[in-house]
C-alpha cells in the first residue's frame, strides 16, 4: 500500500520546524502587541485597547502551552494533531491582529494608521519565513492580517486612503507569492534531506550485509580449512594403513620369487610382483599428495641404476603393451653413468605416469620411445 504523502519523513520534519521556530515567533507577538498599546495608549479607548492585548496575550500563552506540551507528548500522538493546534493557533493570533487594525483604525490619526500598517506588514513579512512550511495556513495568516487593514481603508474616505489599500494589496499579493517560493524551496530542502537520510540509510544497510557476509566468508573459509586438514589426515592415515599389507604381499612375492620355478610361473609372479608396485606407487602417490598438502614433502637423495629402473617398466607395463601390440624403447645417452644419484622412487612415478598415459592415447602397433 502506498504511503501518504502526508505521513512522510518530510511532513513530520515540517511539523517539528514549525514548532521549533514557535517561540520567536511567541516573543514577536507579545512584544508587537506591547508596543501597540504603548503607542496607542493615548489614543484609543482603554477598554478596548486592554481586551485586546489581553485576548492576544492569552491567545499567545495558548500556543506556548502547546508547543511544550508536544515537546512532552509528541512520541505518543500522531504529529497531525499538533499541527492542526498549531494551525488553530495562528489562526487565532492572525485573528487578533486583524482585529486591530478594525479597532483601532482612526482616519483623523494618519501618523498612527501609518505605523499600524507598518506594524501589520512588517508582521505578516516576517512571519512568512516560519510559517511557509504550511503553505495554507502562511497564506490564511498573511491575509487575516492585511485583508482587514486593506478593507479599513477602502471605506475610508479620502484618495490617501485609496493608495493606502492599493498598496496594502499589493503587498499582500507579494507575500502571497513569497510565501510559496518559500514553501516550495523548504519542501525541496526537507525532500533532499529524506533522500539524504534514505541513502545513509541503505549505504548503512549494505555495510552491515558485507560485514555479515565478510563473517560468513571468515566461517566458511575456516570450515573448508578444516575439512581440508581432515581430509589430507585421512589419505595419510590410510596411505599408511595400505602400506605395511602391500609391504608384505610385496615380500612374500619376492620370497616366492626366490625360489627355483618354471618360466610360466615366474612370469606370472613377475606381473603380480610388478602390479602391486604399481599400486604401491600410487599408495605412495596418494602419500605424497597429502604430504604436499601439509607441506610436508621431500626428496631423498640415493645412488640408483637407471637401466635397472627402465627395465622394471617394462616390466611393470608388459601385459598392456602386449594387449596393445606396442612397442617400447628405453634409450639411454651414453654419457649418462650407470650408476645415478636422485629420488628413484619419485623418478619411478615419473616414468609410470609417462608410460602410462604413453600406452592410454597411443594407437595399436604404435611405438613408445623413453
Amino acid at each position: 500500500m502506498d504511503q501518504d504523502p502526508h505521513h512522510s519523513i518530510a511532513t513530520d520534519r515540517l511539523i517539528d520546524l514549525v514548532f521549533d521556530q514557535s517561540m520567536l515567533s511567541h516573543i514577536g507577538n507579545l512584544l508587537n502587541g506591547l508596543l501597540l498599546v504603548i503607542v496607542f495608549f493615548n489614543s484609543s479607548h482603554p477598554l478596548v485597547l486592554g481586551s485586546w492585548f489581553s485576548i492576544l496575550l492569552l491567545v499567545t500563552v495558548i500556543r506556548w502551552s502547546i508547543a511544550k506540551l508536544k515537546v512532552d507528548y509528541a512520541d505518543n500522538t500522531p504529529p497531525e494533531m499538533w499541527l492542526k493546534l498549531w494551525i488553530v493557533g495562528l489562526m487565532a493570533s492572525g485573528a487578533c491582529w486583524g482585529a486591530a487594525s478594525i479597532l483601532l483604525f482612526d482616519s483623523s490619526r494618519p501618523d498612527l494608521l501609518l505605523f499600524l500598517s507598518l506594524m501589520l506588514g512588517g508582521l505578516a513579512a516576517g512571519s512568512i519565513p516560519l510559517i511557509a512550511p504550511v503553505l495554507g495556513a502562511a497564506r490564511l495568516y498573511v491575509s487575516l492580517l492585511l485583508v482587514p487593514l486593506g478593507l479599513s481603508y477602502l471605506l475610508s474616505e479620502g484618495p490617501l486612503h485609496y493608495y493606502m489599500a492599493a498598496l496594502t494589496g499589493l503587498l499582500l499579493f507579494i507575500l502571497l507569492k513569497t510565501a510559496k517560493v518559500s514553501h516550495l524551496t523548504i519542501m525541496k530542502g526537507a525532500r533532499l534531506q529524506d533522500e539524504n537520510s534514505l541513502l545513509v540509510h541503505s549505504l548503512e544497510q549494505e555495510r552491515e550485509d558485507i560485514e555479515l557476509l565478510n563473517e560468513e566468508l571468515k566461517v566458511a573459509l575456516i570450515t573448508a580449512e578444516d575439512l581440508a586438514e581432515a581430509k589430507d589426515q585421512f589419505l595419510a592415515t590410510v596411505s599408511h594403513e595400505l602400506r605395511t599389507p602391500m609391504n608384505a604381499v610385496i615380500g612374500m612375492l619376492e620370497l616366492v620369487l626366490s625360489h627355483q620355478m618354471p618360466h610360466e610361473q615366474r612370469e606370472c609372479l613377475n606381473a603380480a610382483h610388478g602390479s602391486a608396485g604399481s599400486l604401491m606407487g600410487l599408495i605412495d602417490s596418494v602419500l605424497d599428495f597429502s604430504k604436499i598438502q601439509t607441506k610436508d614433502f621431500s626428496l631423498e637423495e640415493e645412488s640408483f641404476v637407471l637401466r635397472n629402473l627402465l627395465e622394471e617398466m617394462e616390466q611393470l607395463f608388459g601385459a598392456r603393451l602386449k594387449e596393445k601390440s606396442l612397442q617400447y624403447y628405453a634409450i639411454i645417452d651414453p654419457e649418462v653413468p650407470t650408476v645415478v644419484r636422485g629420488d628413484s622412487l619419485r623418478l619411478r612415478q615419473v616414468f609410470i605416469n609417462l608410460i602410462g598415459n604413453s600406452i592410454k592415447f597411443t594407437n595399436q602397433y604404435g611405438v613408445i620411445i623413453l
